[in-house]
């Protein structure tokens, strides 16, 4: 359990190659006072938590459920979730502009998104997703 970065001194953390986890922590992890352990991807970091080879890893709690459920069918259950966020940075999705046709994904994904946050499904699937759900 951890509140704060200086919480993880003396835990070997597990990160994932590419992943920018906020200023505060990369200066904590510049300063010596963080040790990390590199995965090519959260699934990897996944086995190695499994596994024993760090003690807590880092990772948007939706995608690593989401692995979880995905390559570890049942296995939830063997996971916790801190609440405590290190980062947090919008979502954005993206659509080539050179794509032909993107242009109506975009329209139709917008259209989906107001009817979905307007009937209060996205608030359903957010907090299904929360309470490990999905």
């Amino acid at each position: 359990d951890w509140t704060t970065l200086d919480d993880m001194a003396g835990k070997t953390i597990g990160v994932t190659d590419g992943y920018f986890y906020g200023n505060e922590f990369q200066e904590a992890l510049d300063a010596g006072k963080l040790t990390v352990e590199v995965a090519s991807d959260d699934a990897a970091n996944l086995r190695k938590l499994v596994g024993g080879r760090f003690d807590v890893m880092l990772g948007d709690k939706n995608v690593t459920i989401f692995s979880l459920i995905q390559d570890h069918p049942g296995s939830a259950d063997l996971f916790t979730f801190n609440p405590a966020i290190v980062t947090a940075d919008p979502l954005h999705l993206l659509f080539g502009k050179a794509m032909a046709g993107n242009e109506e994904l975009v329209a139709l994904f917008d259209k989906g998104m107001q009817v979905i946050q307007s009937n209060g499904t996205l608030d359903q699937i957010l907090k299904d997703a929360e309470e490990g759900k999905y």
